[in-house]
């Protein structure tokens, strides 16, 4: 029977008297310890060193020793010694021997004390002992290190004890958890402590859930990576996926997918296998909710497949959700994230780009030959351009600065001032401003979760809103899972559990002659503002010129991107539902058989819209005036 479910009002004395005898059994051997064992022999010289380095170098340098003391008790002083093998006596006394400062040694711990301050004075300790989930830890032995105080936890985790060192340590030991040490100061004296015990880690007892069995990590024969829920959380990811990269060696992601051992075929799937909750399920990794896993397990060889076939022959993921703990109580946990993205890097030289003044002058050297210096070897450079623009080509601001001059239109002058002109503007940097926002994704959860002796209940909603970083785009997700456990005889244990996805999502409508979702598309000098700031038509390749002459029936392309991303985009609805089922029966002690069932439902719902004034709409009835015999211009 475990101190836990001990109940009594007699309780408190005999926790205390079992205690105590506890606490002399498991200290006698340290005490003995503690006075045989000097430490290893202290050699060390200083002159006129400050007293607390020359302190901190006698500890070191004994490995063993700890020293205890006030700073403001040493700080006055500085010292002179040279110490050849000393004891810890021999050498702390010849520090302190010009100071009126004096030592005792109790145990490992060596006190230093000015006896003026010291003289009579009593620190009073008291707190509280519990585990991670704010049980009371009743008879947890407390000491303070280097003294005979010593006081066992009363049956609500309490206790109280006296210590009349400069700085005491306080030591916490239970059983089967992790032993506790706090160096106190005066002020934690004087206000009740909390502390929390968490459990002792044996990695040999760790166990492995394999979706079949759970078993012993020394037993399990196949290369497994377990995460547990401490270690996502600790890194926070908006999604488990990327949580586990760096993590699990072999594990990497390609076009959004997992895979652990690599790509091993051109043509078959390469996802691991998921298995959830002891059954292997259909869905995407990603749509798990990070903030309902207890652990993953990766198991990644061969040995995978001897468990579920060649459907693992790529890895299996294995999830287990969460489950309520404390017995006739609701745990509420609530939690809120904000993730904000760095913005876009829009310079072109560290995109590997030209910037704008790089590719006006490329562009003029290129057409200064073309136009005025091409010894012949380009046939009327003036009729190609101008035929070039009524056919509705792509044409340059740069290659129209130079066929204007070309035509006497402009003079140099002129032609340097619009160059010049050119090189000032910077179309990424307008584009994103323009376009593209700080991409900010919001993330919720609220769990309930409660347990009686019969049944486990377990409610959590998860919440995400993302901008997704551009105008009139975003990804929304909301994530709804139930799952219950009811022992309906002690033979048997039935689980339902119940887990919707609902997913709205807006992105920009495909278009296949203009790149306005692609910043990079356009020329580094295209003005994207005209001079009242406002969105200047752009011509993408088919798209036409701002010089062209419309052809009759024709329609003008040229695409204002901020209007675009309003009138062309794609609406996307997605839910996908997964209900799942086990009865689990308790045949004889250490034998158990369950059966299972899962069925899984996803649809999905496109909607692309395409208004009449946008650059698609444009082009398509641009096609059918040229089916009903309107000329338009070729293609490059």
């Amino acid at each position: 029977m475990s101190l836990k479910s001990i109940k009594g009002s007699c309780i408190p004395l005999k926790l205390k008297l079992a205690g105590l005898l506890l606490c002399l059994f498991a200290s006698s051997p340290c005490l003995t310890s503690a006075q045989t064992n000097d430490g290893q022999p202290i050699t060390y010289s200083c002159e006129k060193e400050k007293l607390s380095k020359a302190l901190s170098e006698v500890e070191r340098r004994s490995g063993y020793y700890r020293l205890q003391y006030l700073s403001d008790d040493v700080a006055p002083y500085r010292v002179t010694a040279k110490l050849d093998k000393a004891t810890i006596n021999t050498a702390v006394g010849e520090l302190l021997k010009s100071t009126p400062l004096r030592y005792n040694v109790r145990g490992r711990y060596v006190e230093i004390y000015n006896p003026k301050e010291k003289s009579g004075k009593t620190l009073n300790i008291s707190g509280n002992v519990t585990d991670e989930e704010g049980e009371p830890l009743a008879g947890a032995i407390v000491t303070v290190e280097g003294t005979d105080n010593i006081t066992v936890a009363d049956a609500d985790g309490n206790f109280s004890l006296k210590a009349n060192t400069v700085r005491p340590v306080l030591t916490v030991s239970y059983v089967g958890m992790r032993h506790y040490e706090q160096a106190l100061t005066e002020s934690d004296t004087k206000k009740k402590l909390r502390i929390v015990l968490k459990p002792a880690v044996e990695m040999m007892s760790e166990v492995v859930v394999t979706g079949y069995q759970d078993i012993k990590k020394e037993k399990m024969t196949g290369s497994v990576t377990t995460i547990n829920a401490e270690k996502l959380k600790n890194r926070y990811t908006p999604n488990v996926l990327d949580n586990l990269e760096g993590r699990v060696a072999g594990l990497s992601t390609y076009g959004g997918r997992p895979i652990i051992r690599g790509t091993g075929t051109l043509h078959a799937s390469t996802s691991p296998l998921l298995v959830v909750d002891g059954l292997p399920i259909e869905g995407s990794l990603s749509d798990l909710n990070p903030y309902d896993i207890e652990s993953i397990n990766v198991l990644k060889d061969a040995a995978a497949a001897a468990i579920y076939g060649a459907r693992a022959s790529n890895g299996i993921i294995v999830i287990t959700t969460k489950n309520a703990r404390k017995n006739d109580k609701i745990d509420i946990d609530f939690s809120a994230n904000l993730t904000l993205y760095e913005n876009l890097n829009v310079d072109y030289a560290d995109n590997h780009y030209m910037t704008p003044g790089q590719q006006v002058d490329l562009e003029s050297n290129y057409y200064e030959y073309y136009f005025f210096n091409n010894d012949g070897e380009i046939s009327d450079p003036i009729k190609n351009t101008a035929s070039a623009i009524s056919l509705g080509h792509m044409i340059s601001p740069v290659r129209n600065a130079y066929y204007q001059r070309a035509l006497g239109n402009i003079s140099e002058t002129d032609l340097e001032s619009t160059l010049n002109s050119l090189k000032t503007n910077n179309f990424a940097q307008d584009y994103a401003k323009a376009v593209l926002r700080r991409q900010v994704l919001q993330q919720y959860n609220l769990a309930l979760r409660g347990s009686t002796e019969k049944m486990r209940n377990n409610l959590v909603v998860n919440y995400k809103k993302d901008n997704t970083g551009r105008i009139n785009n975003y990804n929304n997700w909301l994530n709804i899972y139930y799952k219950g456990s009811y022992d309906l005889a002690s033979w048997l244990t039935a689980t339902v559990s119940i887990n919707g996805i609902y997913n709205k999502q807006r992105e920009l409508g495909s278009n296949a002659t203009a790149g306005y979702d692609d910043i990079w598309s356009m020329p580094s000098y295209t003005q994207l503002y005209n001079d009242s700031y406002k969105i200047r038509p752009i011509y993408y390749r088919y798209s036409g010129n701002e010089y062209w002459t419309l052809q009759n029936g024709m329609e003008d392309l040229g695409v204002n991107i901020i209007d675009e991303h309003y009138k062309n985009y794609v609406d996307t609805k997605r839910q996908n539902m997964r209900y799942h089922g086990e009865l689990l029966f308790k045949i004889l002690p250490g034998l158990t058989a369950s059966a299972q069932i899962s069925y899984e439902n996803e649809n999905t719902e496109r909607k692309w819209t395409i208004e009449k004034s946008s650059h698609a709409a444009r082009s398509l009835r641009n096609a059918y005036a040229y089916e009903d015999g309107v000329s338009r211009p070729e293609k490059s």
